[in-house]
């Protein structure tokens, strides 16, 4: 019986199930929870104008504490691409958190906590059903999967990897969750620092995506405030990412400088119609530069 259940899991799961399921992908989308739930792998084929047998694009994207740049993300990366394709378009989100660490930390790979989470500790990223992650990772009682199948949930992990967030927030709930967001992020900028080895793992990852198509680097747009906040953090990041970026001869598409208004659910996370803008809007400069 308990078999049974575990065959039923799916987007409705948890929000990172289905990416350990499918097979290896041709171009993905690389970061935190920003692009999870920013991109959306459809919108962005449809606006660059890719044909149906073009490479697809999957999202591949966790969150700041699964998948910063280190080992376990390169390794996990490397695990899910499909290394016989050639012209794949993938996008590398980047943001200063993801190359940070703790300060109190030696800026050691042996100390990285995501070593220990799914990432790190599934054997295959290419199983389904992955019985492995259910057993080890998942989070929830394995009779809520058919619960999560039956009801409508406040996340849903679509088949390309993009993250639904399905909110039914106030306004008033979002400007408080936006609230906490920003002293979270506040806490966190006084106690993180730069990182040159997860730095440096940036620049394999885009080595390693560079092996089977063209790399786009990406910076996704947050709240005002949030970005004083990032940019106290670290004032010189999109100096580094564009020289960074030059030197790779990819572009840098830098959205946070964008005067166009986008909605946060919580100041770091957009909202699903300004995800399809940014989305559409990323397909529209991927189509110019091919054509």
């Amino acid at each position: 019986g308990m078999l049974a259940v575990l065959l039923l899991a799916d987007g409705s799961t948890d929000p990172f199930y289905l990416r350990f399921t499918t097979q290896r992908q041709a171009g993905l989308i690389v970061g935190t929870s920003r692009p999870a739930q920013a991109l959306l792998p459809a919108r962005i084929r449809t606006a660059a104008g890719q044909q149906d047998n073009a490479p697809a694009l999957y999202n591949f994207s966790f969150t700041l504490v699964h998948s910063p740049f280190g080992p376990t993300y390169l390794e996990a990366i490397r695990a899910k691409m499909d290394h016989d394709v050639r012209d794949a378009v993938h996008i590398v989100s980047v943001e200063p958190w993801s190359i940070c660490i703790d300060r109190s930390q030696a800026d050691d790979p042996l100390s990285y906590n995501e070593q220990n989470l799914c990432l790190g500790t599934t054997p295959s990223l290419c199983m389904d059903p992955n019985l492995p992650y259910l057993l080890k990772s998942y989070r929830g009682k394995f009779l809520d999967i058919v619960e999560h199948r039956l009801q409508e949930n406040e996340t849903f992990l679509h088949d390309d990897g993009w993250l639904q967030i399905n909110s039914t927030l106030s306004e008033a709930q979002k400007e408080g969750r936006r609230r906490i967001m920003l002293a979270d992020f506040r806490e966190k900028a006084r106690t993180m620092r730069f990182s040159t080895i997860r730095f440096g793992y940036l620049i394999k990852t885009i080595e390693l995506l560079s092996t089977t198509g063209k790399v786009h680097l990406v910076r996704l747009p947050v709240s005002k405030p949030l970005l004083a906040v990032e940019d106290s953090l670290m004032p010189g990041f999109d100096a580094l990412m564009g020289s960074m970026a030059r030197s790779f001869g990819v572009p840098y598409i830098n959205c946070t400088d964008s005067l166009e208004r986008f909605a946060y659910t919580d100041g770091g996370h957009v909202e699903r119609e300004s995800a399809f803008r940014i989305s559409d809007g990323l397909g529209a400069l991927i189509r110019k530069e091919t054509h």
